[in-house]
C-alpha cells in the first residue's frame, strides 16, 4: 500500500470535517426558517379568510332580511334604515364591525323608487389593524 492510499484510507475513517458539519447545519437552518415562515404566512391568510367569510355571512343575512320586507318600508326600517348602522345581535370577534345599508335614489319623505336598488357595506378593522370593507348590492321590487 502506498503512502497516498494509506492517507486516503485514514482520512475516510475520520468522519466529517468541521467545515462539512457547518455547511450541513446552515442548509438545514435555511430550510427550517423557510418552512416556519411559510406556516406563519398561511395562518395569516387563513385568519383573513375567516374574517371575510364572517362578514360576508352577516351581509347575506341582512340581504335576506331586506328581501323579506316590504320595499316601501325599507329605507325607514329601524334594522336596515338608509345610512344607519345595522344593530348586530352577536359578537363575531371583529373590531369595529359596522354594517350600513344605502338605497339608491331614496329621498326622505318621498316614496322609494321601484325597483329599489340597495348596497350593504360591512366595514371593520382586521387582526393586523387594517381597515377593510365588503359590499353587496341587490334590488327589490314591489
Amino acid at each position: 500500500m502506498t503512502i497516498g492510499a494509506m492517507w486516503g484510507a485514514k482520512r475516510r475513517r475520520r468522519g466529517f470535517s468541521v467545515l462539512e458539519l457547518m455547511l450541513a447545519m446552515t442548509v438545514m437552518t435555511v430550510g427550517l426558517v423557510a418552512a416556519f415562515s411559510g406556516q406563519i404566512g398561511t395562518q395569516q391568510v387563513m385568519r383573513q379568510s375567516r374574517e371575510t367569510q364572517l362578514v360576508l355571512t352577516r351581509l347575506e343575512t341582512v340581504m335576506e332580511y331586506i328581501h323579506a320586507q316590504k320595499p316601501e318600508d325599507l329605507p325607514t326600517n329601524p334594522v336596515v334604515a338608509h345610512g344607519k348602522t345595522a344593530p348586530l345581535d352577536d359578537d363575531l370577534g371583529l373590531d369595529n364591525l359596522k354594517i350600513i345599508t344605502l338605497y339608491d335614489g331614496y329621498v326622505p319623505g318621498v316614496e322609494p323608487p321601484d325597483p329599489l336598488h340597495f348596497k350593504i357595506t360591512g366595514a371593520w378593522t382586521d387582526f393586523e389593524g387594517r381597515q377593510r370593507s365588503l359590499t353587496l348590492a341587490s334590488v327589490v321590487t314591489r
